[in-house]
């Protein structure tokens, strides 16, 4: 799994998007920062919610859009487009192309124009 700090960052500002997807009993890596908790001595602690999301999780999130032949063409063709980045990195940017219209932009997920 990329645990890279740029795929991190990525999955962190995606989350608002995806969500929590069910690990299914697999190893996953969860993010957590932006919520307030109490302690029980009442002092609070921030957290943020996330998800580290893995490359069968991520497949399965587009697998509904299109016929499997179909996808996976279109996801190869999206890859042309990209540099060498980690498989991990490529589905999360499909994933949110596709389903959600947006690119990444270094900083955060922005709409396509």
């Amino acid at each position: 799994m990329d645990d890279s700090k740029i795929y991190i960052k990525q999955c962190e500002k995606a989350f608002k998007d995806i969500g929590i997807v069910d690990s299914s009993g697999l190893p996953n890596k969860f993010i957590l920062e932006g919520y307030t908790f109490l302690l029980s001595d009442d002092k609070p602690f921030h957290v943020i919610l996330g998800q580290v999301y893995r490359q069968d999780q991520l497949q399965e999130m587009v697998k509904g859009i299109d016929n499997e032949y179909h996808l996976l063409r279109c996801f190869f063709e999206f890859c042309s487009c990209q540099n060498h980045k980690p498989f991990e990195q490529l589905w999360l940017a499909f994933v949110m192309k596709e389903k959600y219209n947006k690119v990444w932009n270094m900083e955060e997920w922005r709409d396509c124009d």
